[in-house]
């Protein structure tokens, strides 16, 4: 017969051993581990001067010089951000082609939507994070009414 403190031992030894939170901080591991990752994140981020996603806001939607619309950060559908969108006079050149790849986006047809993307990518838009300063270049973007959809 085994005593109770070699079978404590024998089921350490094969690592099924209850969780006791007196002796092993998982809680702080996971932590350390979950802010570390959080800090690299930003700091690559940082280095590559894009926003972070809990940091926007407000973006300016661009193309060259000429504002397009205003998105206020209102939820985050993850990966989407959802904004409010308040369109500029300049906007109604382009409303068309957003119009279109959202027509694409019901119907479900990915390869005529890849081809009406296209032309909102070939436009070279750029959202500017009015706070920071910071550009972000590659995202895809949904307008639909008064309310738009990004994700980058």
């Amino acid at each position: 017969m085994v005593s109770s403190g070699a079978a404590r031992a024998s089921r350490r030894a094969k690592g099924r051993e209850k969780y006791d939170p007196r002796r092993t901080p998982r809680v702080t591991k996971v932590t350390y581990k979950y802010t570390h990752r959080i800090d690299a994140r930003r700091k690559l981020m940082n280095d590559r001067e894009i926003p972070l996603l809990e940091d926007l806001k407000t973006l300016q939607l661009k193309r060259g010089e000429i504002l397009l619309g205003t998105l206020q950060v209102r939820n985050l559908d993850m990966p989407w951000v959802i904004c409010a969108f308040e369109a500029t006079e300049a906007f109604d050149d382009v409303r068309s082609l957003f119009d279109e790849e959202l027509k694409m986006v019901d119907k479900d047809d990915m390869d005529d939507w890849e081809k009406a993307y296209q032309r909102i990518e070939e436009l070279g838009l750029v959202l500017v994070d009015v706070e920071g300063g910071k550009s972000i270049t590659e995202f895809l973007l949904h307008v639909h009414g008064n309310e738009a959809r990004f994700r980058y």
